[in-house]
């Protein structure tokens, strides 16, 4: 089989690392697999595997040339099935398509209920995405917004994380850790703000948020107003964020919307409890709240704070989440994940 991956960059973000994701699984498999991205911009940053084709796509010109050129472009690689993220580009991506061999897949990685795009590519969506072979969602939130597509052209297939051998080693560090892109759906504010509550009480705790992006200036500023600037931590990308996981204590997931949570499988993949507000779409699909982590009412700072401070006071306590989001995490492997797939390209092959 011959597969093509359509989507904007490889750049640091969900979508781009669960398309690495999903091309090196593929690949492992044996099947042949090209990344095709436009914004040249954009530098890679995740690996893909060897075996796994490379290319740009030009998507420079206006209007229906752009749509030309990703035409010829992919039918001189004669795929069997192309699957395509990202709302615009999935529209280009089944336009291109039409009167072409190669079956098209979209898939739906945000929560368009929480993120919607310009009125035109509303509509646009609306009706070309009945032209898709498959619709794939990544969580069963995100699916209930394409109510108006037959069910049998729908499948929610949730993502994985890398494989890996990293376990987290006992011992108190003292760490809560939040990991994103610095954006405000990602809510880091919120969680900064539950930190303040009780940093006081746990002056050996500390709070450290990986990511970067157009948040940061404002959150330093909030850390500075709340008088916790001595026990937070901005240290920007991490190209390595499973160790750094199994390097705290606790993951809070503060987000305002998630198509998924790719966070979460992760912390729990290496033993790492698990509180996030239980915001739109992902993190109920994956939370089994007070067994495999904790969900808190979304918007509520308070008892996101009491819920830190629950667990910052008792060890035994996140070792038994950490315990159920391990046995948790397996839902979410990577040969899990690879077999949906493959179930699902078959099919649509045929």
């Amino acid at each position: 089989m011959r597969v093509v991956l359509l989507v904007s960059s490889l750049d640091v973000a969900g979508a781009e690392r669960s398309n690495a994701n999903l091309a090196n699984l593929l690949n492992s498999r044996g099947v042949s697999v090209l990344v095709l991205t436009y914004r040249k911009d954009k530098p890679d940053f995740y690996e893909l595997d060897q075996g796994v084709e490379r290319a740009w796509a030009d998507f420079s010109p206006k209007g229906w040339t752009k749509i030309r050129l990703l035409r010829e472009q992919l039918a001189a690689w004669a795929p069997d099935v192309v699957v395509s993220s990202g709302n615009k580009t999935n529209v280009r991506a089944l336009l291109a398509g039409l009167g072409q061999p190669w079956k098209t897949v979209v898939v739906e990685r945000n929560d368009p209920s929480q993120q919607p795009i310009e009125l035109r590519w509303g509509v646009a969506r609306f009706f070309v995405y009945r032209w898709a072979h498959r619709l794939v969602s990544i969580s069963r939130g995100v699916d209930r917004y394409f109510w108006f597509l037959p069910r049998a052209q729908r499948a929610v297939i949730s993502n994985t994380f890398p494989e890996h051998g990293i376990q987290r080693a006992p011992g108190e560090r003292c760490t809560v850790i939040g990991v994103g892109r610095l954006v405000l759906i990602k809510g880091f504010d919120r969680l900064i703000e539950a930190f303040a509550r009780v940093a006081d009480r746990f002056p050996e705790w500390r709070l450290v948020i990986w990511g970067d992006g157009e948040e940061r200036e404002r959150l330093t500023e909030l850390i500075n107003r709340l008088g916790i600037l001595s026990r937070v931590e901005l240290p920007g990308l991490t190209d390595k964020p499973l160790v750094e996981l199994a390097k705290a204590d606790l993951l809070v997931v503060p987000s305002r919307s998630e198509g998924f949570g790719n966070v979460i499988v992760e912390a729990m993949s290496v033993g790492l409890p698990v509180v996030s507000f239980d915001c739109p779409s992902g993190p109920r699909d994956i939370i089994d709240s007070d067994t495999s982590g904790i969900l808190v009412p979304d918007g509520r700072v308070d008892l996101l704070a009491q819920t830190m401070e629950s667990l910052m006071a008792d060890p035994e306590r996140r070792k038994v989440l950490a315990a159920g989001g391990l046995a948790r995490a397996a839902e979410f492997s990577p040969q899990n994940h690879v077999d949906r797939w493959l179930r699902l390209l078959n099919a649509v092959v045929a």
